[in-house]
């Protein structure tokens, strides 16, 4: 199924339900998709044709869907800019990319996109158009309000048409831009049947209803959030999007909006949690919480259940290569499983944990996860990248370690290249930080490694306390003791009141690599 077809199919079989919340607004299936096809056609009148790339930069707000779905319809590759990029960084993703058309919104939090596009100098494909949403500060640029205001003539939706009728499963939908080892991102390629078939399985397994109502806080620019929006629209469901992730604001529209279904890094939900006065709200409408991207402590997972209202806490496992999940939790499976593994594979995708040379190894053993599936498409203008990550047969080696059980269970260990030798041993950071996070004092703990003369590498770990809790140095080494190995309990803590985030909510560990390598070197 074609990912434009998704909101045609709802259009005609339940036109009026409600498909997207925003602020004040509501959208039903068929007003999404009328305005989806006025911005395709003049998308198509403008020129923009079927594997062209049309890139975004517009922030949490409906547009971005709305041209997302519009760019789908005609076979165009979305291009979802990361919102907090740099000048630098965003002139390379754009060239790189071979854009040809640039939609940006005039305002959105902080920024002024339109503002900063004249001094970009974007290396944009001819011909070169850019679409503002809101007030255009330059007379060579488009309006959108223009373009969903503009007559279609016979000849343009023929076009349209035309465009649309060309479009398969397995041309390409998204264009993603993912970190790499070099320090520039790469590109990675995601097609419309891989799109909709990891969310149709994931939602599937799931049990995604018709009247389920998800809250998205997660930023567009990621793959992770396109599962809830393609998920959701597929099952006639409801989106309630924000602009960004604000606990109490979330609690408020889990209580008004009648939330059924969370997605969110742990992060997301310890401050969820941590809200006071979180027992004032009606919470009962939740139904599940989907976690992910970091190791959730066993004890605070319960914690969380427990305060938002009961539902059910289920993690998964994937990353943006393999077009999103991989793995997940199901309401079918055990407690005790869903709050230590991240479930087994989803239907369509085959999974193994393979040795240092690609080898499987045997059943609850430690090794790199490997996943395969027949929509992998591999990194956009980079065969060099494509072959160190995906071997000849389709599997891709996913940098994570973990083990599988004999019932297809995958333990998430960690990533390879956060784990540090330390004496000749092998030390990885997440299961110290499992320890360290159940100590009833401890808010968050993130362990990384510093170099040490005897040792190679120690590990130095930041300890975020409880609200008015205190804690020493020597408290925690006493309760190491008790709970790991030696050669596991860290050398140095440092104590803050917050760690830093990346832009999705996990602890940025870069930073914190580098705060620890500038502490040891003073």
């Amino acid at each position: 199924m074609l990912l434009g077809e998704v909101i045609e199919k709802n259009a005609r079989d339940i036109p009026g339900k409600e498909a997207l919340v925003f602020q004040n607004q509501r959208f039903s299936y068929k007003e999404i998709n009328d305005k989806v096809d006025r911005i395709a056609i003049q998308l198509t009148k403008m020129g923009v044709k079927k594997g062209d790339v049309v890139a975004l930069l517009i922030g949490n707000k409906p547009e971005i869907i709305l041209c997302g779905f519009a760019s789908f319809k005609i076979g165009a590759m979305m291009l979802p800019l990361n919102f907090y990029y740099k000048d630098a960084e965003l002139k390379y993703i754009i060239g790189n990319s071979g854009a040809s058309t640039l939609i940006v919104t005039d305002k959105w939090q902080k920024f002024n996109y339109a503002e900063r596009i004249p001094n970009l100098e974007l290396d944009l494909a001819d011909p070169k158009r850019i679409i503002v949403i809101g007030k255009p500060t330059s007379s060579y640029y488009f309006s959108f309000s223009d373009l969903l205001e503009a007559p279609s003539d016979e000849k343009s939706y023929e076009a349209f048409n035309k465009n649309k009728a060309s479009v398969n499963e397995d041309d390409n939908a998204f264009l993603v831009y993912t970190g790499g080892t070099t320090g520039l991102p790469k590109g990675v390629l995601v097609s419309h049947r891989g799109r909709y078939s990891v969310d149709k399985s994931w939602t599937d397994v799931l049990g995604i209803k018709p009247n389920d109502r998800f809250l998205l806080s997660m930023p567009l620019f990621h793959l992770l959030p396109w599962h809830l929006v393609v998920g959701a629209f597929f099952h006639g469901a409801t989106v309630i999007l924000t602009e960004v992730f604000n606990a109490k604001e979330s609690l408020e529209l889990i209580e008004r909006e009648k939330v059924t279904f969370l997605l969110g890094v742990p992060t997301v939900y310890f401050y969820l949690c941590a809200e006071p006065d979180i027992e004032k709200y009606d919470l009962k409408s939740l139904r599940i919480g989907i976690t992910g991207g970091a190791v959730f402590p066993k004890e605070r997972f319960q914690d969380t259940e427990k305060k938002l209202g009961g539902f059910r806490l289920l993690n998964y496992f994937g990353l943006t290569e393999a077009a999103g999940d991989a793995t997940t939790v199901t309401l079918d499976d055990p407690k005790e499983l869903a709050e230590t593994t991240v479930g087994r594979a989803i239907p369509g995708f085959e999974l193994r944990i393979v040795d240092e040379n690609k080898k499987p190894v045997p059943i609850n053993e430690e090794g790199e996860i490997a996943v395969k599936a027949p929509w992998f498409k591999g990194y956009y203008k980079n065969p060099e990248a494509t072959k160190e990550t995906f071997d000849s047969e389709g599997w891709l080696y996913t940098g994570d370690t973990g083990k599988l059980d004999e019932n297809g269970y995958v333990t998430y260990i960690g990533r390879i290249k956060e784990m540090f030798v330390s004496g000749g041993n092998n030390i990885y950071p997440v299961e110290i930080e499992l320890v360290i996070q159940r100590h009833p004092k401890v808010a968050d703990a993130i362990v990384v490694p510093i170099p040490d003369e005897m040792q190679g590498e120690i590990g130095m770990a930041y300890i975020v306390p409880k609200p008015g809790e205190s804690l020493s140095r020597d408290e925690l080494i006493a309760y190491c003791k008790r709970e790991l190995a030696s050669i596991k309990i860290p050398k140095e803590f440092v104590f803050e009141q917050k760690l830093p985030l990346t832009d999705v909510g996990k602890v940025d560990r870069k930073i914190l690599k580098k705060e620890a390598l500038e502490k040891v070197r003073r």
